[in-house]
């Protein structure tokens, strides 16, 4: 009997799922190296999602190496729900980090646990935002790399100093990585960075003021892509001087989206949906996208195991996506959930999507005041264009959304027609079965992950 047959018949037995292809690839080869490349506060704003006016040829080229998805999302829209909930698999709401800097408790285990328990050297480096001990679940931390260096050349040159120190300490082991670069986060502009996109190109949404301060903060923030950009352009070049690059299974996230107005701290699709891109040698087929199913970051964790070898542990609520990355199989998921909860105000929001539409719930609210924004975004410039426009009551309805009072409880957008979601039409008389479908399944959704505020 061959290997890869005893390999299936084995995960059958432990309830894993796992493809023919996945495990014949396992078993041509040692186990995967994992690295995972996080952008901090990044939307779409990649060249290989579309977007003409930024340069960013390091992860344009990752993309075309592997998988690029195209409807992926995250569960959160602020930095460690969301990290959190990819890292454990579980949301963040279930294991108590569903507010900023919440720690993750010392019960609830990641994925450096289960990988270091099958021999895995694991590191992280850069952003950590595991609050607590939370990068003590990892054998190495490199901190210091990439912090507080002025010249941009040295920034580039200490990430991958750090990456090769954790390489060398890994020696022959199978490595996990879990790097959190900080671009583009806020602020910009506090050391010099290379102005390498033109604001004339930025695309600036209908829900921002169109004038020459947003194009030019957004021109920064691209510019903070295009930085990190270069980061990971540094660290694949690692990568492949050490020979290691074919047997390592690439993965590029954004923890969240930009943070403008209407975006970062909202779960709207600018808040809540991610550059995805898998690469991972010639074992996912090179230049592949897949557009057909939404897909959800809750699956990261399991997939990531899978890869490894180890079944989907028991907490996960995620499923595996290495049948999908390695060609032999779509994703099944018909809706995605997100939520996002401020810990001064109590307010939360909770959102179901699908396809085709997207309802929201606003909880523990307060209708006279505004869509709470995230505190760096409230001293940007595309803030001050919207309150220099509110000001001259020039605002555009779209414009005047993030600003608007009294608020809605239920939200529900047509995204085919509307995909800005500026529209609610939850109140139509036409929607109603829609309203009452969704709302079912976020209060399914929200028992079966023991929501904490589910009667609240």
């Amino acid at each position: 009997m061959s290997y890869t047959r005893i390999f299936l018949i084995c995960m059958s037995l432990c309830g894993a799922t796992i493809s023919a292809r996945s495990a014949e690839a396992l078993s041509e080869s040692t186990k995967p190296n994992i690295l995972v490349l996080i952008a901090d506060d990044a939307s779409m704003d990649f060249g290989c999602y579309g977007n003409a006016g930024i340069k960013t040829p390091n992860i344009d080229a990752l993309a075309a190496s592997g998988l690029r998805i195209e409807r992926a999302f995250l569960t959160g829209s602020q930095c460690s729900p969301s990290r959190t909930a990819m890292i454990t698999g579980q949301f963040a709401h279930t294991i108590g980090t569903e507010k900023l800097s919440s720690k993750i408790g010392p019960s609830t285990k990641t994925i450096p646990d289960y990988l270091s328990e099958q021999g895995y050297f694991t590191g992280l480096m850069l952003k950590n935002h595991m609050e607590g001990k939370g990068d003590q679940r990892f054998h190495w931390y490199g901190r210091g790399y990439g912090f507080y260096v002025k010249d941009p050349a040295e920034w580039d040159r200490t990430v991958a100093d750090g990456f090769s120190t954790f390489l060398d300490l890994a020696d022959d082991r199978p490595f996990f990585m879990w790097l959190g670069f900080i671009d583009p986060h806020r602020a910009y502009n506090d050391h010099p960075i290379e102005k390498v996109n033109d604001p004339k190109d930025a695309t600036v949404p209908p829900f921002l003021v169109d004038d020459e301060a947003t194009r030019r903060d957004l021109a920064d923030y691209y510019d903070e892509i295009s930085r990190l950009d270069g980061h990971v352009g540094e660290v694949v070049a690692v990568l492949k001087k050490r020979k290691q690059l074919e047997n390592t299974l690439i993965v590029f996230v954004s923890d969240n989206g930009m943070p403008f107005p209407r975006a970062k701290g909202t779960v709207y699709d600018t808040g809540i949906r991610t550059p995805l891109i898998f690469s991972w040698g010639d074992r996912i087929e090179a230049g592949s996208v897949y557009k057909k199913d939404l897909v959800s970051t809750i699956d990261l964790a399991p997939t990531l195991l899978d890869a490894a070898g180890i079944a989907k542990p028991e907490p996960m609520y995620g499923e595996s996506l290495l049948p999908l990355l390695l060609g032999d199989a779509n994703s099944s998921r018909e809706h995605i959930f997100a939520e996002r909860h401020q810990k001064r105000s109590g307010e939360y929001l909770l959102t179901i999507r699908s396809k085709t539409h997207k309802l929201i719930y606003t909880g523990a609210m307060n209708a006279n005041q505004p869509l709470i924004t995230v505190g760096e975004v409230y001293t940007s410039p595309s803030w001050y264009a919207l309150k220099e426009k509110e000001k001259a009551g020039a605002l555009t309805p779209a414009q005047q959304r993030i600003l608007e009072t009294s608020r809605a409880e239920i939200e529900l957008y047509d995204l085919v027609a509307d995909p800005h979601e500026l529209v609610n039409i939850a109140d139509r008389p036409e929607n109603q079965t829609i309203v009452r479908d969704l709302l079912g399944r976020m209060q399914q959704w929200r028992r079966e992950t023991n929501d904490p505020y589910l009667d609240k």
